[in-house]
């Protein structure tokens, strides 16, 4: 709204009685006008260094207006800006001369540019008439400024190889494109639920670990405005638990001026793999038959990885001559399968550097022989990829005890040439275990007369009479524990008188280094042999 001065009113007035007279007089009278302003961008939003637009239409509604003034500001200000009058011409400065605005006849302004690096471009327009200082109108118009740079991920490799219980490296190539700089910038890798993320870092940077066990990695990309391209490496161990089935890896891209990507997956190929070892544990030497002292064979498994195993199991070859008498796995009695011959211990899962330790309480045969006793294992799983060993040796040492006696029981002292002397002994086995390899050594000495063995008189020995004067008589056997051998000898005079003498010698031999050891003997015994009456 505006004041203007009309200076040429007449008015003119009549009465009865009265002369006509004219007079001008002078009065205020106010003109009518309504100033608008409606902004305009060329578009919302816009990438640094695209073109803007900001359009003001400027229209009246009402009587003439002139000599106005539109002064346009622009924050911030356009790169290369240019503003142009209602005729679009471009004039220098921010300001616009309207020398008239009539009603319905709308004029324009424009500020054109290129968006700068920022967030939002505000511009603004003021129309204000001559002389006043609060605009009559005025519109302001805004653009969003989206930086002209973008951030790209992809995984280097769409899949790796790895192994339960194994550690595998994976990477991406991050890479930012556009003219603006970003800030911030990083790759975060995921957490996984089949292992854990040890470390990540970017091309020389140094390594970056998780603040959790079970957590990501952000890995700032500190030269991605220098050098564009960034390659990202992850080390990933996988759970020795894992299955054989992919496992992914994700990762995103993002910084304080521009979206975060998509995740970008790397699939691990998980296999599972492991070692079973057994060991042979030394144990004391085995005494056959002693029930005095419990006999222990100790197995100790373990898995060497990398993987867990499932239904893990050993299969103990027992000798014939041994009797369980219980088993124990990790120190608790366990169940122990004989169906087929063995001693079949399942352990069930085997996690990776996990151990078992068997104990198999067994009663050995008092037949057990010397010097050792063989009782290898095999290890087996239901999973492939299950490899065995072993260390130590299955063979244990066998050291029989047995508590030998010797006794002659009877001897003739006196007989006359032509009639017999008989003798007789009693080898005994107090045990625990049985005596094996024994020799039995009797000497008959003679002085004077001559002496005969038949066979049939000493049915159990064997008849040595290389020398005139002496026979040997050799009985060789065993003897089991808690049992007595008796042995008779009758010998038969020659025709002249003397004397016989006779003794005996019991040996083992042993199964170390198979020489003869003594282990009893009697006292020379002397039958006199006289002339028949």
């Amino acid at each position: 709204m505006s004041n203007k001065q009309l200076t040429s009113v007449t008015a003119q007035g009549s009465a009865d009685n009265a002369t006509t007279a004219t007079k001008a007089v002078t009065a205020a009278v106010k003109a009518k006008y309504h100033l608008a302003v409606e902004p305009k961008a060329s578009a919302a939003a816009v990438k640094t260094g695209e073109d803007v637009t900001f359009t003001w239409t400027l229209s009246n509604d009402g009587s003439d207006a002139n000599d106005l003034t539109a002064t346009v500001t622009c924050e911030p200000e356009l790169t290369g800006q240019t503003l142009y009058d209602t005729t679009g011409k471009a004039v220098a400065g921010s300001k616009v001369t309207i020398p008239k605005l009539e009603p319905d006849k709308p004029l324009t302004v424009e500020l054109k540019g290129k968006a700068p690096s920022t967030n939002t471009v505000v511009a603004c327009l003021e129309l204000r008439e001559k002389n006043t200082t609060n605009p009559a109108a005025s519109g302001s118009a805004s653009v969003t400024v989206n930086p002209n740079a973008a951030l790209t991920l992809a995984a280097a490799s769409g899949t790796a190889a790895a192994k339960a219980g194994g550690i595998v490296t994976v990477s991406w190539q991050a890479t930012k494109t556009g003219t603006d700089p970003v800030f911030g910038a990083g790759v975060m890798v995921k957490p996984i639920a089949q292992g854990r993320i040890i470390e990540a870092w970017a091309d020389s940077d140094t390594p970056v670990r998780p603040r959790a066990l079970d957590g990501g990695v952000w890995v700032p990309l500190r030269d991605l405005n220098t050098t564009p391209t960034a390659h990202v490496k992850a080390r990933v161990y996988v759970f020795p638990s894992a299955p054989a089935t992919p496992i992914k890896v994700n990762a995103y891209a993002r910084s304080d001026s521009t979206r975060r990507t998509e995740d970008q997956p790397v699939s691990l190929t998980v296999t599972r793999e492991r070692t079973l070892r057994c060991t042979y544990e030394k144990t004391p030497a085995i005494v056959p038959g002693d029930t005095t002292e419990p006999t222990l064979l100790v197995f100790t498994v373990t898995n060497e990885g990398p993987s867990d195993c499932q239904d893990a199991a050993i299969d103990i070859q027992r000798p014939s001559a041994f009797t369980l008498r219980q088993a124990t796995l990790n120190g608790e009695p366990t169940d122990v399968d004989q169906s087929k011959g063995t001693w079949k211990i399942a352990r069930g899962l085997l996690p990776a550097d996990g151990i078992a330790q068997i104990v198999a309480d067994v009663e050995a045969d008092p037949d057990l022989p010397a010097p050792t006793v063989s009782v290898p294992a095999t290890l087996s799983s239901s999973e492939t990829g299950t490899g065995t060993a072993t260390s130590g040796s299955p063979d244990h040492p066998v050291t029989p005890r047995s508590d030998i006696t010797l006794r002659l029981d009877t001897a003739t002292r006196e007989t006359q040439v032509g009639s017999d002397a008989s003798y007789g002994f009693t080898i005994g086995n107090d045990g625990p275990s049985t005596a094996a390899d024994l020799t039995l050594t009797v000497t008959l000495q003679a002085a004077g007369p001559t002496v005969t063995v038949k066979k049939e008189n000493a049915p159990d020995f064997t008849i040595d009479t290389t020398k005139p004067t002496t026979t040997n008589l050799i009985w060789k056997g065993k003897l089991p524990p808690g049992d007595d051998r008796p042995l008779t000898i009758k010998a038969t005079t020659g025709t002249a008188p003397g004397k016989i003498t006779l003794t005996a010698k019991l040996t083992q031999k042993d199964a170390t280094n198979n020489k003869e050891t003594e282990r009893a003997r009697t006292q020379p015994i002397t039958t006199t042999v006289t002339a028949k009456k």
